[in-house]
């Protein structure tokens, strides 16, 4: 790779364990109080895969140059790890980003993310890192890479300066967003990035069918079968680290679950010889079918059907919240999803709209 790919004033591409440590060497060693504020992206591709692969960090620090990590190359993310146990990191919408440094050990002090700073004050939750650059900042940000293959090497000029691009203006849109906020809303901004900003709990393969839509539709013993093959392809796609479609499609798995038999045809799937043909697996599956269960193991919920009162209710909660959320200038869709009304006036305990800020926003809800 040229020198001029390698790095410019703004931003280092890093692809070995040295450059990494004395990079994160430079940020200890600059004086910056701790917790560091961060900015972070990442670049992924997800095409051939069961997870998504992890091309490219992107660190800003304020006084460094960028860091554009290279993760396909042979290098110790240790030095980076130590920085981020002792860092606040900025993302923009970033639960994929999250998930992604989560899975490689990258764990920081507290995650923040400018999407949800600008959801505490305006009525829209949704807006682009590129459009906050232009109406904050007045920086319009080429995004032509958008869609670039990350796997591929060497990375593209263009492509290095829309990734440094990505993080070089977070930091300052966090600010500017972060101080227009009360206090009030300042602890309510806290408190949700803590609470979107989780552990996830992992894949489970036995929760896979209820991506299914038709299986909720079948009788109980269709539905038994339904759940068993779709745990059983989750766990190959999963050992195999390629998308379950490639195993079977969703059609061929509900005609197996209503026959308990190979579906007709399953031979002309498009990934068939590649992987269902090969390694036993089809040997696997006729012994998967022959032990199909009789009843579900998981349970069908069944969601009411909302009555007319319900309905008015939902109705007028749905009223409340909007007044309140106008009122002081929160998204509404950041308060409540479809669900939360429903849940609320079956269960107004176990809501989170009776809960934390959400609570302290809405006051008694009219249920």
């Amino acid at each position: 790779m040229s020198k001029s790919q390698s790095s410019n004033s703004k931003f280092q591409l890093i692809s070995d364990s040295a450059t990494l440590s004395n990079w994160c060497q430079s940020l200890r060693s600059q004086g910056h109080e701790k917790p560091y504020l961060l900015a972070v992206d990442t670049e992924f591709t997800r095409r051939d895969t069961y997870f998504p692969q992890l091309n490219l960090i992107q660190v800003s620090a304020n006084s460094l140059p960028i860091a554009l990590i290279d993760v396909q190359s042979s290098l110790s993310l240790a030095p980076l790890c130590e920085i981020f146990a002792d860092a606040q990191v900025i993302l923009h919408s970033g639960s994929q980003d999250y998930t992604l440094l989560d899975g490689i050990g990258l764990r920081p002090l507290r995650y923040l993310d400018t999407q949800l700073a600008y959801a505490f004050q305006n009525e829209a939750s949704q807006v682009s890192y590129q459009n906050l650059a232009q109406s904050l900042l007045g920086v319009s940000l080429d995004k032509s890479s958008t869609q670039s293959d990350w796997s591929a090497r060497p990375l593209s000029d263009d492509q290095l300066t829309y990734a440094s691009e990505d993080v070089e203006y977070l930091i300052e849109i966090h600010s500017s967003l972060a101080s227009s906020l009360s206090d009030e809303k300042q602890r309510w901004y806290q408190e949700e990035c803590t609470a979107q900003y989780q552990p996830s709990p992992g894949t489970d393969p036995e929760s896979a069918w209820q991506k299914i839509g038709a299986l909720h539709l079948s009788h109980d013993r269709e539905l038994a079968a339904g759940q068993a093959l779709a745990a059983w392809r989750e766990r190959i796609a999963i050992s195999l680290d390629v998308p379950k479609k490639w195993i079977f499609d969703d059609d061929a798995l509900l005609l197996m679950a209503k026959h308990r038999s190979l579906a007709r045809g399953i031979q002309k799937q498009r990934y068939y010889k590649r992987y269902l043909g090969q390694n036993n697996l089809l040997a696997e599956l006729k012994a998967a079918l022959e032990s199909l269960p009789e009843a579900p193991t998981h349970t069908r919920i069944k969601p009411r059907k909302p009555s007319a009162s319900d309905k008015s209710a939902i109705n007028t909660l749905k009223l409340h919240i909007a007044s309140r959320c106008e009122a002081k200038h929160v998204s509404v869709s950041l308060v409540a999803n479809r669900d939360d009304y429903q849940k609320a006036l079956l269960n107004p305990e176990q809501s989170r709209l009776t809960q934390g800020w959400r609570a302290e926003l809405l006051g008694d809800l009219p249920i």
